[in-house]
C-alpha cells in the first residue's frame, strides 16, 4: 500500500491513538465520565474502541458513538476483559493504543503528555519508544491518593534498563503491573506476539506486560498524575472469595511458563521474583478467603484449608525457595511462618489486617 507524503507527515506530526475500553456491567455514571473524559482529550486523533463484553451496555454505548465518529463499538459474547482487549487490539488501527478502564478517567492532557514524551525521545536519541508510561491517583469517595513508581522522568533505554523494568512489572509495589497508565507502540505488541492470557481472570495485566517487557527495547517515564483509578477497597481490596486460591494458582502457573523455556541465566534472574510474588498471592488467599470474616467454615475447617493450598506444588515451591531478601519486614515476618507451617499467626496477621481495612474503608468512604 502506498503512502503518499501528506499520510506519513499525519503519522508523524498527528498520530492516531487507539484508546481501548473493555465494559462489562459498568455503572453508567462511571462509564459516562468515562468516556467523557477520553472524549475531551487535546489531542483529537483518536480511535475509542469500545468493547461491551456481554453485558446490557450495548445500545448505551451505542449512545456515544452516534455523536462521535472516532468511537467504535464491538459486541462480542462475555469473554472477561483479556478476551476483550485482545478483540481491541486486533482492532486497533493507531500508532499507539493505550488501555483505559471503564469506570476510571483520565486527564485531558494525558495523550498529548505521552505523545510529546514519544517526540522528545526520538529527536533527542533518534529512537523510537516502545511504551510511556506515568503515575495515577487513586480515588476512593471521599479523597485522592497519589501513587508514584518513581520520582522522577527517565528513559530507558540500554537492555539493562529494560531489564530492571521488566524485574519491576512483578514487584508488589512498583504498580507497572497495570496495564493502564500507559501508552504501548501498537507495533511493538505486535511485533513481540503477546496477548492477554484469556485463561486468567486474576493478574492478567501482571502476565501481559511481563511477558512483553521481555521484548522492550525503550520506554520513557512521566511524572504527571493523568489516570484517575476509581477504587473501592471495600469490593476490590478485601472482598470474600471462594474462587481466590485457584486463581492464584493458575496466575502463579502462567508467571513459571513465562520463564520455562528460557535459558538458564534469564530463568535465574526471574525466578526469585517470582517466588516473591506467589508469596504475595499466598497471603492474599489468606485474607480474602481461608481466614476472611466472611468465610463461614469453622475455625479448624479454616487452617485446615490454608495448609492443603499451601501444600499445592505451585504453591509449596514458593514457600521453600522464596528469599527474604525480597520482602520488608512485615512481609518477612510471614515468610517465616510459612515457611515454618505456624498457620495459626497467618491467621491472626489476617485477622489484624481485616480490622485494618475496616478502619481504612471507614476513613475514605
Amino acid at each position: 500500500m502506498k503512502h503518499n507524503l501528506k499520510d506519513v507527515e499525519s503519522v508523524v506530526v498527528n498520530p492516531l491513538i487507539s484508546i481501548i475500553v473493555p465494559v462489562y456491567k459498568t455503572p453508567r455514571s462511571f462509564l459516562t465520565d468515562c468516556i467523557k473524559s477520553i472524549q475531551n482529550q487535546t489531542h483529537k486523533n483518536l480511535e475509542i474502541i469500545i468493547v461491551n463484553d456481554g453485558g446490557d451496555d450495548y445500545d448505551f454505548c451505542r449512545g456515544f458513538a452516534k455523536d462521535d465518529e472516532r468511537i467504535l463499538v464491538i459486541n462480542q459474547k462475555n469473554s472477561g476483559v483479556s478476551a476483550a482487549r485482545n478483540t481491541g487490539i486486533k482492532a486497533a488501527r493507531g500508532t499507539w493504543c493505550i488501555f483505559v478502564d471503564s469506570d476510571d478517567w483520565i486527564e485531558n492532557t494525558m495523550c498529548a503528555d505521552a505523545l510529546k514524551a514519544a517526540k522528545d525521545l526520538k529527536a533527542s536519541n533518534d529512537v523510537e519508544a516502545d511504551l510511556i508510561f506515568w503515575p495515577y491517583r487513586k480515588e476512593y469517595n471521599k479523597k485522592s491518593e497519589t501513587v508514584c513508581f518513581f520520582k522522577s522522568d527517565f528513559s530507558a533505554l540500554t537492555a539493562e534498563d529494560c531489564l530492571q523494568l521488566q524485574k519491576q512489572v512483578l514487584c508488589l509495589t512498583s504498580g507497572l503491573g497495570s496495564v493502564w497508565a500507559k501508552m504501548y507502540r501498537l507495533d511493538f505488541i505486535r511485533e513481540a506476539g503477546v496477548l492477554f492470557n484469556t485463561e486468567l481472570s486474576l493478574g492478567e495485566d501482571i502476565e501481559f506486560n511481563f511477558r512483553l517487557f521481555r521484548s522492550l527495547k525503550s520506554a520513557v517515564y512521566i511524572h504527571k498524575f493523568n489516570y484517575r483509578y476509581r477504587y473501592d477497597e471495600g469490593t476490590v481490596s478485601n472482598a470474600f472469595n471462594t474462587a481466590f486460591a485457584d486463581k492464584h494458582e493458575l496466575f502463579a502457573h502462567s508467571l513459571y511458563a513465562a520463564v520455562e523455556k528460557s535459558d538458564d541465566v534469564y530463568k535465574q534472574t526471574f525466578l526469585s521474583l517470582i517466588y516473591a510474588r506467589i508469596i504475595h498471592s499466598i497471603l492474599a488467599v489468606a485474607l480474602r478467603y481461608c481466614f476472611h470474616p466472611d468465610n463461614p467454615a469453622a475455625k479448624n475447617k479454616k487452617l485446615q484449608e490454608f495448609k492443603k493450598i499451601c501444600g499445592r506444588t505451585v504453591f509449596k515451591q514458593a514457600i521453600k525457595e522464596a528469599s527474604y531478601d525480597f520482602f520488608p519486614m512485615g512481609r518477612k515476618t510471614a515468610l517465616f511462618f510459612l515457611k515454618h507451617k505456624v498457620y495459626r499467626a497467618i491467621r491472626f496477621i489476617a485477622y489484624i489486617r481485616s480490622i485494618q481495612y475496616k478502619s481504612k474503608y471507614k476513613r475514605n468512604f
